[in-house]
């Protein structure tokens, strides 16, 4: 990852805010609901998973614009972050098999050994 230019770090935050304050929290919340809540409630299970597949249509429609990372026209830390949520994917019980350009896109980091991603070098779960 190269240096940004002056004024591009700025576009980092727009993809950074959204998992701060979309992805990261829906899919906690989905996290838990399908996973650690002591009983099923399907409300809690449908909310949040229904609403991180609607988020990971929001990253699939950016990355369909023919762009190829989620700011500033190269790889940096948003790309970084938001992998992080969206290849827990299946734990969450959200799977992104309808988002084939974000399917892509995880593959793609995963599989080259991204700075920032090392300890994801399993790509079975993508």
């Amino acid at each position: 990852m190269s240096g940004l230019v002056k004024g591009e770090s700025a576009r980092c935050h727009t993809p950074t805010a959204f998992l701060q304050c979309g992805l990261g929290p829906m899919q906690g919340q989905a996290h838990h609901f399908v996973r650690y809540a002591p009983e099923q409630i399907e409300y809690g299970i449908k909310r949040y998973t229904n609403e991180t597949r609607r988020l990971y249509g929001v990253i699939e429609k950016h990355l369909s614009e023919g762009r190829e990372w989620l700011a500033a026209g190269q790889y940096t830390i948003a790309d970084m972050a938001n992998f992080s949520w969206v290849y827990m994917h299946d734990w969450a019980g959200t799977p992104c098999s309808a988002c084939c350009i974000l399917k892509a896109w995880l593959l793609f980091l995963g599989l080259n050994d991204m700075p920032g991603l090392s300890s994801f070098s399993d790509t079975d779960s993508m």
